[in-house]
Parts: structure tokens; C-alpha cells; sequence
């Protein structure tokens, strides 16, 4: 009787810190989409003061950290209610698409980002 309590708990445990995980990746998701709002509005706010020329470019880059942040709140949205919904029946499922995706996205856009500052800097000269 007291090991079968043992277990009881032990698994309601268990299930209760995958959900917390999940909710956990959710906020982390979430955060990021924040930071990248930020930086692109920082940029858009940054460029308004510029030149024409430089504030086309500002503004462009912010809209894309704009929109970028827009999908990645999109994309943790879709993940946490899919894991959650698999977790409910039985299931783990495996984020490695999405975590490839999010890593080339930010990769690209600052790369992007560096590619602009260089090019301004090349024109200003």
C-alpha cells in the first residue's frame, strides 16, 4: 500500500515538472520574441534621426525584427500547445525543427544587421 502512494506521487510529480518544462521553453520563447520587438523598434528609433537614405534601411531592418519577433511568438505558441497536447496523451515530442529554424533566423538576422552597419559605414566614408 505505502509503495503503491510512493509511486502515485513520484509519477504525478514527474508529469507535473514536464509541464512546468513546457511552460518554462513557452517563456523562453516568449522572451526572445520580446527582445527582438525591442531591438527593432530600438533600430526603427535609431534610423528615424538619420538621413532619408539611412532611414529606409532602419526602418526596413526594424520591420523585420518586427516581423521576426511576430513569428517567433507564433512558433512558441504552436510548440507549446502541441507538446502539451502529446504530453497529455502519452507522447514527447521532439523540437529540433524548431530550434534549427529559430537558430538560422537569428543567425540571419544579424548577420543581416552587421551587413547593414557595414554598408553604412562604407557610405558614410
Amino acid at each position: 500500500m505505502l509503495l503503491d502512494v510512493y509511486v502515485y506521487i513520484y509519477i504525478y510529480t514527474y508529469f507535473q515538472l514536464i509541464y512546468i518544462a513546457n511552460e518554462r521553453t513557452y517563456l523562453a520563447w516568449f522572451r526572445t520574441s520580446l527582445s527582438l520587438i525591442t531591438l527593432g523598434i530600438g533600430i526603427i528609433q535609431v534610423y528615424h534621426v538619420s538621413t532619408a537614405h539611412h532611414r529606409r534601411i532602419g526602418r526596413a531592418l526594424g520591420l523585420i525584427f518586427i516581423f521576426s519577433s511576430i513569428l517567433f511568438l507564433y512558433f512558441g505558441n504552436v510548440r507549446y500547445f502541441h507538446a502539451q497536447w502529446a504530453l497529455q496523451h502519452g507522447n514527447f515530442p521532439a523540437s529540433r525543427g524548431v530550434i534549427t529554424w529559430a537558430s538560422f533566423c537569428i543567425l540571419f538576422l544579424f548577420v543581416g544587421m552587421f551587413t547593414v552597419m557595414l554598408l553604412e559605414s562604407d557610405i558614410g566614408k
